[in-house]
């Protein structure tokens, strides 16, 4: 019996051997396709368009054996909808805002195995970054626009390949935009809201509002809309109750979850925002802070992260505070109200050893003017923290004073971070106008007069140079105001020099290209180029904006600011 099993078993053991030998008469077996690597030419990270501009996608891909010519058909999605596209490449355009889902497919036809890939475009106001300028038409405010458009540009990588890089062009401009604004004009402001595009959702259609641009101006300030620059209220519409007695606001910063409006007498009104997408969820309090104490100065913080959270003041003795503006959105765009137990308060800058510094405590400098520079190259642009540029005035000499504020995981008061101080020329002030800082270039551009000069936010041993312009240029006379567009960059291939706009007293606005030439790391000369008045914009119009009073770049988003 047990012979006869084990003969049994040995018979089926042949027989399925014989079987597996006879697999490849009996089955098909087919290789499938897959991806050689990913799908190119189309960035997962998202693209920005501005309504009706085209934007053509060609992707490219491989497989792993029907490499040179597959079997394929191609399917395009927007939103999840199946669009009737059947070609390799796809153009999209928008009339509307939004941010919409654009979904690429290659079919391989042998099998029916699909390879997919996503991106996010949003679709942005032509409006939404550019030279905005203010300017006073027989006392009436009046706006004008210099638009953005960007193109590629060729250049060689370091393996002598050709690549191309994005460069900035200003072509087109519309002049006084805006009916019936106001009158008295004095001063432009961007205030900021959306401050984390990873918190955006599809909403395709659905406008996405950035911004609002803010005219100060001597009849009733007004906000407009950062998409279409219409009216969107007039600030002294959001006090709640009886507007103050002598209201009468020279100055203001507005972050994402905060309003502060300085007024002419001193005192500073305050408004909490509710939420960072919605520039008026909140009121103005009729009563000033800190119990009406009366200040000299408030200045400027680009909030673009939680940290940056403390808006500088001067005190009637000429001592450096800063009101604390902790607003958080940790479930966007909602301000979570136990992020707001200290905003609105006023304190005191310590020193390493918690006492009050020195420096900022009854200062014999006089502050000429004090800016926020903050930059994502400090410690990237979601840690770092608020830091200020500043130039100050004692005893007929002049100073710049670099310095930080240590709000990473501290509450108020907070103490000083980094810190730098030297002199710099007096040259620069014979008949200062105004200064720019290029935060993340780390330098600034000072105005005086008919003159343009640089001088270095890092480098001790730089107390400023005289800025040349090339081609034999010349100003047309006496700077009105400094704006600029400071281009971060990743790597030197992709360096992009800082565009620097200039207003004059004769009407005309210029956008220069800011040059550093080197020596072993160090800058010896700064030359300017020439962008725009250019051949094209000169065709389509002339270089008047009437009396300038002021100009910005609108950067359309604050992440922008120190990531563009």
């Amino acid at each position: 019996m047990k012979k006869l099993i084990i003969f049994s078993l040995l018979l089926s053991m042949v027989a399925g051997f014989y079987s597996c030998l006879d697999d490849n008469n009996n089955f098909d077996y087919k290789q499938v396709n897959e991806l050689d690597g990913a799908i190119s030419n189309m960035d997962e990270y998202g693209y920005e368009v501005t309504v009706g501009e085209e934007l053509t996608f060609s992707p490219t891909f491989k497989f792993t054996i029907d490499k040179e010519n597959p079997d394929v058909s191609y399917e395009w999605y927007l939103d999840g909808q199946k669009l009737d596209v059947t070609t390799p490449s796809y153009t999209f355009s928008s009339d509307k805002y939004g941010i919409y889902e654009l979904t690429y497919s290659v079919v391989d036809n042998k099998t029916g195995v699909k390879f997919s890939k996503s991106t996010k475009i949003t679709v942005t106001s032509a409006y939404l970054q550019g030279w905005a300028i203010l300017s006073d038409i027989d006392g009436r405010s009046a706006l004008s626009f210099i638009k953005v458009k960007t193109v590629k540009k060729l250049y060689y990588n370091s393996y002598g390949e050709e690549a191309y890089k994005d460069s900035v062009v200003y072509e087109e401009v519309e002049k006084d935009i805006v009916p019936n604004l106001g009158t008295e004009p004095h001063c432009l402001l961007e205030s900021t809201g959306y401050w984390d595009l990873a918190f955006q959702e599809v909403n395709s259609g659905e406008e996405v509002l950035y911004d609002e641009l803010v005219i100060m101006q001597g009849s009733k300030w007004v906000e407009l809309n950062g998409n279409s620059l219409m009216k969107s209220v007039y600030t002294v519409e959001e006090f709640n109750g009886n507007i103050p007695d002598d209201f009468s606001p020279v100055n203001a910063v507005m972050t994402y979850s905060s309003k502060f409006l300085f007024n002419k007498n001193g005192y500073i009104y305050y408004n909490q925002r509710a939420v960072a997408n919605d520039f008026h969820a909140g009121f103005y309090l009729s009563d000033p802070i800190w119990g009406g104490t009366r200040f000299k100065a408030m200045y400027g913080i680009q909030k673009f992260n939680d940290l940056m959270c403390t808006v500088p003041v001067l005190t009637l003795d000429n001592s450096l505070q800063y009101i604390w503006d902790g607003g958080m959105t940790n479930s966007f765009p909602t301000i979570s109200m136990n992020s707001l137990i200290y905003s609105g308060n006023v304190y005191e800058i310590l020193d390493n050893e918690g006492e009050a510094d020195p420096r900022f405590q009854n200062m014999e400098y006089e502050i000429i003017t004090m800016v926020p520079a903050a930059t994502g190259n400090d410690d990237g642009y979601d840690t770092c923290t608020p830091r200020w540029i500043a130039l100050m005035k004692k005893d007929g000499n002049f100073f710049m004073r670099n310095f930080s504020l240590n709000t990473y995981y501290e509450d108020p008061p907070v103490r000083v971070g980094d810190y730098l101080e030297k002199s710099i020329k007096g040259e620069m002030f014979t008949d200062y106008k105004d200064m720019v800082v290029f935060q993340n270039k780390r330098y600034a551009v000072i105005a005086n007069g008919a003159e343009l000069w640089y001088c270095s936010t890092t480098d001790e041993g730089d107390s400023g140079m005289k800025i040349k312009l090339e081609n034999g240029d010349a100003l047309p006379g006496d700077i009105v105001s400094l704006s600029y567009l400071d281009m971060n960059y990743y790597s030197p291939e992709k360096y992009v020099n800082g565009h620097l706009g200039v207003a004059f007293d004769n009407g005309e606005f210029r956008i220069y290209e800011v040059i550093e030439h080197k020596t072993g790391g160090v800058v010896n000369e700064v030359t300017l180029k020439k962008l725009y008045p250019n051949e094209v914009s000169n065709s389509r119009g002339d270089n008047k904006f009437g009396t300038i009073v002021d100009a910005i770049y609108k950067f359309g988003d604050c992440l922008k600011i120190t990531l563009l």
